[in-house]
């Protein structure tokens, strides 16, 4: 097993491209089954949750089209922390290097305090338990439930969809990839823009079997209990939504 250091690149890079480079150069580099533990923070660096709350506390200061959508930092912080989550454990790809989700001490609840092995550092654990942290808790219950029913994710291929092209998300804030077996398909749809609602339509002719029906099995935005507006229709996203489809 080998360290994908994906901190850098959930904490503070908002367009997929430069994720998608790193991931199929990771594909490149190691041997055909080999696991990358992938975190999106650990005890070396800030608390990514912490980091995307200031962010956004920012954003929201300064911009009225976020703050006429949210009305909280908070909120918007724990949907990066879940959208991450979902990333990381489902990125790799069998043939090249798979991907086994890391956490650090109190990630599935938000926590906010930097873990340190050399400086003693109190976490908050009665946090897992109250509103909104424990609903992050449950979310992640959920995913951890449905990854054991997508084999896709541990013995898939990956191929991501680059925002170039006929449907494709000109401003690159879209991350699109389906892992594929012979046996089926899950199509993935991260959203990075937390302000505008975007769209992905991709062509997904490449399939051993070109899906007719797709259904719907996680979104973040039913697991975090957030209500999804009229803007949710056929192909679009909403502000840092990710969903993952049943492709049949």
């Amino acid at each position: 097993m080998v360290y994908a250091l994906l901190i850098d690149f959930h904490r503070d890079v908002e367009h997929a491209g430069p994720l998608i480079d790193f991931i199929e150069e990771t594909n490149r580099t190691f041997a055909p089954g080999t696991i990358a533990l992938a975190y999106f923070e650990n005890h070396d660096s800030p608390r990514a949750t912490a980091v995307w709350r200031e962010r956004f506390e920012e954003l929201l200061h300064r911009d009225g089209a976020a703050r006429a959508r949210w009305d909280s930092a908070l909120t918007m912080a724990l949907l990066k922390n879940l959208q991450a989550a979902v990333i990381d454990c489902s990125v790799g790809s069998a043939a090249g290097c798979n991907m086994a989700r890391g956490l650090e001490l109190g990630s599935e609840w938000g926590e906010e305090t930097r873990t340190d092995f050399e400086n003693e550092n109190l976490l908050d654990f009665a946090r897992a338990g109250r509103p909104p942290h424990a609903v992050l808790v449950r979310a992640y219950g959920q995913l951890l439930q449905l990854q054991r029913a997508w084999p896709e994710i541990v013995d898939g291929e990956v191929y991501f969809h680059r925002n170039h092209g006929a449907g494709a998300d000109p401003d690159d804030r879209v991350l699109v990839y389906v892992r594929y077996s012979t046996a089926g398909a899950l199509l993935f749809l991260h959203n990075f823009d937390p302000v505008a609602v975007r769209r992905a339509h991709p062509d997904l002719a490449y399939l051993p079997q070109p899906p007719a029906h797709r259904t719907k099995v996680f979104d973040t935005y039913a697991a975090l209990e957030l209500e999804a507006d009229s803007a949710t229709v056929s192909g679009a996203l909403l502000p840092l939504q990710t969903q993952v489809w049943r492709l049949y």
